[in-house]
């Protein structure tokens, strides 16, 4: 019996590596072994989409404050494409096309940005649209010529 007692006490460890008390090759472990390796953050992310950049915007922001209302089941919840830098920077993440377009139209309503930038008042946007309305009756614009700067 002493012996037995010697054996046990230099021989018996128990192993509480949850990792080796399953074993591996079982089909669901081997799917979660790759699962946690292709995915290794423990986090979520979600995407939304919207009509216009706004209205995603919108529900973004409503989006997180709604999670951060639970902590417990979302201990950290961010916004990586949100903040003062984003809306100052946007045109550095926007596609080459996008920024284009964007320098295109801005340059075409060089004109009317320069008035409206001398005079931001509800005069100086009447005095700008009197003076398009008077170059659409001369012929010298088109009215198709103001829908980018009055639409976008």
């Amino acid at each position: 019996m002493a012996v037995a007692a010697i054996f046990d006490v230099t021989r018996f460890s128990i192993n509480t590596d949850v990792e080796r008390l399953i074993a591996q090759d079982l089909p669901w472990h081997e799917r979660q072994i790759a699962f946690t390796q292709t995915f290794p953050q423990k986090g979520i992310s979600a995407v939304v989409t919207a009509p216009t950049p706004e209205n995603a915007e919108q529900a973004t922001d409503a989006l997180a404050q709604s999670l951060k209302k639970n902590p417990n089941l979302f201990p950290r919840v961010a916004q990586p494409d949100s903040g003062d830098f984003f809306d100052r920077n946007q045109l550095l993440l926007a596609s080459t096309s996008d920024v284009r377009r964007t320098v295109a139209g801005l340059i075409q309503a060089e004109p009317v940005l320069s008035e409206l930038s001398r005079d931001t008042t509800l005069r100086g946007v009447m005095n700008v649209l009197s003076f398009a309305a008077g170059e659409v009756r001369r012929g010298r614009l088109k009215l198709d010529q103001l829908k980018w700067p009055l639409i976008n």
